[in-house]
């Protein structure tokens, strides 16, 4: 869900920019802001996947362990 929502974030930004660059107004700042901004949202996002995947990892060997060995 962050994820989606982020990017729907991320594409509300891009239309402003895109809108205020059509009308003419000079965002050239805005523009190299928000790009460095999704840069960062992107690898947040991407750091916090993989640390939620480090942590269901942990947590499957730490709980499972005794019901595998018992199955195989």
């Amino acid at each position: 869900m962050g994820r989606i929502m982020a990017m729907f974030i991320i594409m509300g930004a891009w239309m402003l920019v895109a809108l205020s660059i059509a009308f003419g107004s000079p965002l050239w700042i805005i523009t190299i802001l928000i790009g460095s901004l999704t840069a960062a949202i992107i690898g947040s996002l991407k750091l916090n996947q993989s640390s939620y995947q480090r942590q269901v990892a942990k947590r499957h060997t730490a709980t499972v362990p005794r019901k595998s060995v018992a199955v195989s």
